[in-house]
């Protein structure tokens, strides 16, 4: 009845569905509406608690009409239910346009084991959940290399230097799938596959306090040649401001600094941009 009433059709079935061990076990996501709800359903069903999300909504079914209630008091609960329902509503427009604006990528255990179920990027940073990341390291035939300086909008590291390129693994990616896709959505580079050697694997779990998110993940990284001391560059604007060239010594320098004074700062992770610009020269 206050589905119809407020116009509520949108995210709201008016078919039930039985919860189940198999229905929870099928399901990408698992929102809960409120704690009590998740701890009932904890009790009761057996599911993966990492695919849960939890919600503090009231139960608009309490709030609803009931018999035996004055004119008054049910119009009162009506209209309370239906606040309710709108503010849930806008909840769950604004989750759906999260979860589908984002990457999703598979879980992975603390020993890079695959976990078969996979999340939005932004819910794996928030559980601190295991996952798998690529970087590229680029040269050119002149031994220079290719740095990037970090877009102001993007949401870690903004304006900062960047020795790599990259991101995550999405999800059903291999680690060298998703380099290529990388090098092409941030430069433009049309990189074969047999043209990326990897140099650097490693286990990295590091805190950020000023994002508060935790960084959990295996990251492979690659290193690429280029064939021309020019390449041609289609730059993704909302990620990369703007791409420099470095010689080895200048990367020396930056790592040893932090900073060029004519380019700006570096991101923070000195000893891995050392140790794969050295693997990154012994590969050629």
């Amino acid at each position: 009845a206050i589905r119809k009433r407020f116009h509520l059709d949108e995210y709201f079935s008016p078919e039930r569905t039985s919860t189940s061990n198999e229905l929870l076990e099928a399901a990408d996501l698992i929102v809960f509406m409120s704690p009590d709800i998740a701890s009932d359903a904890t009790h009761r069903f057996t599911f993966n608690p990492d695919k849960a999300v939890t919600w503090q909504v009231a139960d608009v079914g309490r709030l609803s009409v009931r018999r035996g209630v004055d004119a008054d008091e049910s119009e009162l609960r009506v209209a309370e239910a239906g606040q309710t329902a709108r503010r849930l509503q806008t909840q769950c427009r604004d989750f759906i346009s999260e979860i589908t604006r984002l990457s999703w990528a598979d879980v992975v255990d603390e020993n890079n084991n695959p976990r078969g179920f996979r999340l939005p990027v932004n819910l794996i940073y928030q559980k601190g959940l295991w996952w798998r990341g690529c970087h590229i390291v680029v040269s050119l035939p002149n031994r220079k290399f290719l740095i990037e300086q970090r877009s102001d909008s993007i949401y870690m590291d903004p304006g900062m230097l960047d020795i790599t390129l990259g991101g995550g693994v999405d999800t059903g990616e291999e680690p060298l799938q998703a380099a290529v896709r990388e090098a092409k959505e941030e430069l433009g580079l049309n990189l074969p596959a047999n043209s990326l050697k990897i140099i650097d694997v490693r286990k990295w779990d590091a805190y950020h306090p000023r994002y508060k998110v935790n960084t959990k993940i295996f990251l492979y990284t690659f290193h690429a040649r280029l064939s021309t001391n020019a390449p041609l560059l289609r730059i993704q604007k909302k990620e990369v401001a703007a791409v420099h060239t470095l010689t080895y010594r200048q990367i020396l320098w930056l790592i040893r600094f932090h900073h060029l004074k004519r380019l700006g700062r570096l991101k923070a992770a000195y000893a891995y941009y050392r140790a794969i610009v050295a693997a990154s020269r012994r590969n050629g």
